[in-house]
């Protein structure tokens, strides 16, 4: 055998090897990921918007954050996309909860929020944690809760005037008439 053939066989056959499935590198997540799941979330609140609290609503919704969770163990990723993959997937379980509560399916709506609240608060993002609280407080004033509703379950947002204000309001409306 010449030199040059046995080279280039080997050559051929790492080549062929670093090709293998399984074999390749891991895949890098990017924002681009994020947006698009975000594009499909568009989707599922327009649809929300015209039908409101259908269970298919609220499937879709959950699919997608399971969808987003997925991707955390799809490959690579910064910190940030990451807290983004997390905010995601919160803001879907979020929406999920508020279409069940819409369709006053409670129980599962309880369900729905502790699952939010436990990716928000690894996702870091304020804003997704007041959403969460203020579905939760709608959801016990449809419950005829109003007491649970007061309190504000979310590390961290105490003391800033937004959420001063806004857990103001809620209060007030809690307050029979």
């Amino acid at each position: 055998m010449k030199r040059r053939t046995l080279v280039g066989g080997i050559a051929a056959a790492a080549a062929a090897a670093a090709a293998a499935p399984g074999t390749a590198s891991p895949r890098r997540i990017g924002m681009s990921d994020v947006d698009r799941l975000q594009t499909r979330f568009a989707e599922i609140i327009a649809s929300d918007h015209r039908h409101g609290g259908q269970l298919g609503i609220e499937q879709r919704a959950a699919a997608l954050a399971d969808e987003a969770l997925n991707l955390q163990n799809a490959g690579s990723a910064t910190q940030r996309v990451r807290s983004s993959l997390y905010a995601s997937a919160a803001a879907f379980r979020s929406s999920a909860m508020w279409a069940a509560i819409d369709g006053r399916r409670y129980d599962v709506a309880k369900a729905h929020m502790r699952e939010a609240q436990a990716l928000a608060e690894m996702s870091g993002d304020q804003a997704i944690k007041f959403r969460i609280w203020s579905h939760a407080g709608a959801m016990y004033r449809h419950m005829g809760r109003p007491a649970e509703r007061v309190g504000c379950p979310v590390p961290g947002l105490h003391g800033r005037p937004v959420v001063r204000s806004a857990g103001e309001r809620e209060r007030a409306s809690a307050v029979p008439g």
